[in-house]
């Protein structure tokens, strides 16, 4: 699905203003059928499509952030410490996680060198 998002910015001339970012609705894991949501920065107008639509991104109060460094695989064990820090602090989840990806695919074959910053809303608990 990010080919196909960076095809059409490519298509149009239209440069990414920062790095790629999913948006992930469901409150657990799913490795099927997940509802998610593929978004990129953009530095300029481009058309809509039918599965292309452009809108600004809500201000988050607050968030709880971590890096992970490596591949995806192994992404469940950071999201694990993200928890148990936003519970140890008397926080709880607070709307969809956001996954920034600053170094992935496109960096070679190598998933150890993959950087994402996982975000997750939170409020008081």
């Amino acid at each position: 699905m990010f080919d196909e998002l960076c095809g059409h910015l490519g298509q149009h001339g239209v440069g990414p203003a920062g790095p790629p970012f999913a948006i992930y609705y469901d409150e657990e894991f799913r490795e099927e059928a997940a509802d998610i949501e593929l978004a990129a920065p953009v530095a300029g107008p481009l058309p809509e499509t039918a599965r292309i639509k452009i809108r600004e991104m809500p201000t988050i109060d607050k968030l709880a952030c971590i890096i992970h460094e490596g591949g995806y695989k192994t992404i469940g064990g950071t999201y694990t410490q993200l928890l148990s820090w936003i519970e140890a602090n008397g926080y709880r989840p607070g709307g969809p996680c956001r996954e920034i990806y600053l170094r992935g695919p496109e960096s070679g074959d190598d998933t150890s060198t993959y950087v994402t910053e996982i975000q997750l809303p939170v409020e008081k608990a």
